[in-house]
C-alpha cells in the first residue's frame, strides 16, 4: 500500500497523522503510545501447494451448521429474530473477529454491522491492508436483539455451542474481540474496555486481542487512536 492511500485510510477513521521522523521538525509523541513504524510494507510468504489446501471442513458440513443456526429455536431471541446470521466472510481465513450481535435496524436486515459502523470496520481493515472478505466475522449470538433490550446470559450459553464449532472449523491463528460486551464474555472479566485493551489473552487456546467495537468509535472518536494500536498489533500478531 502505498504512503498516500494509507493516509487516506487513516484520515476515513479520523486520525491524526504522525510525521515521519525524518522530517525536520521533531515528533511529539505522548509516552504512553507506543512507537510503531507504521510506513513499512511486510511482504507475505509465499504459499506452497499445500498450504493452499483449504484448512477446514467441507461445504457440506458447514452448510449443515448454518441451517441448523438458521432453525434453531433454543432461546428467546429466535421468537422475534428477523434472520440469523451465521457470519460473514472467508472460511479459511486466519483472524477472526467476534462481536455481540448481529445489528437490528431496517437497513441492515441481516448484517453483523449497521451501515456507517460496516464502512468504518472496513477502513479500519484496509488501513493495515487487510480486506474485509479475507476475514471470518461473527458474533457471541446469531441473531439480532430486540431494541433497547440488554442480551441475557442464557442466550449466550445457548449460542456458545456454536461459537465453539466456527473456531474449531475456521482455526484461525488470532482472534479479535470487537467491543467492550464482547471482550467481557470472551475473556470472562467484567472490566471495562480501557482495562481489557493492551493484554494477551487466549481462547479456545488461540490469542486474542481486545479493540472497540466501530459503534463506540462513531460516538467516541477521541478512542480512534487506542484502535489503532490495536489494529497495528493485529497486523504484528499475523505477520510475526
Amino acid at each position: 500500500m502505498s504512503p498516500e492511500l494509507r493516509q487516506q485510510y487513516l484520515k476515513a477513521m479520523g486520525i491524526q497523522l504522525w510525521q515521519s521522523r525524518y522530517q525536520a521538525e521533531p515528533v511529539v509523541i505522548p509516552e504512553a503510545a507506543p512507537v510503531i513504524e507504521t510506513d513499512v510494507s511486510i511482504e507475505q510468504p509465499a504459499t506452497s501447494e499445500a498450504e493452499q489446501v483449504p484448512k477446514n471442513e467441507s461445504s457440506a458440513d458447514w452448510l449443515a451448521l448454518e441451517n441448523t443456526i438458521h432453525s434453531c429455536v433454543a432461546c428467546e431471541l429466535s421468537q422475534s429474530r428477523t434472520q440469523s446470521v451465521v457470519a460473514e466472510g472467508n472460511n479459511n481465513a486466519r483472524l477472526m473477529i467476534i462481536s455481540t450481535a448481529p445489528a437490528n435496524n431496517a437497513e441492515t436486515v441481516s448484517n453483523l454491522l449497521a451501515t456507517e459502523s460496516s464502512q468504518l470496520f472496513s477502513k479500519m481493515l484496509n488501513a493495515i491492508e487487510i480486506n474485509r472478505e479475507d476475514i471470518y466475522f461473527t458474533s457471541l449470538v446469531k441473531c439480532q436483539l430486540p431494541v433497547d433490550r440488554e442480551l441475557r446470559t442464557t442466550e449466550i450459553l445457548c449460542c456458545e455451542q456454536y461459537l465453539s464449532q466456527q473456531i474449531e472449523k475456521v482455526k484461525p491463528d488470532l482472534i479479535v474481540a470487537l467491543g467492550e460486551f464482547s471482550a467481557q464474555q470472551l475473556v470472562v472479566s467484567k472490566k471495562s474496555l480501557h482495562e481489557l485493551r493492551g493484554k494477551k489473552y487466549q481462547y479456545h487456546s488461540i490469542p486474542l486481542i481486545v479493540m472497540p467495537h466501530p459503534d463506540h468509535l462513531l460516538n467516541n472518536p477521541q478512542d480512534k487512536r487506542d484502535a489503532w494500536h490495536d489494529l497495528l498489533q493485529i497486523k504484528q500478531k499475523l505477520n510475526g
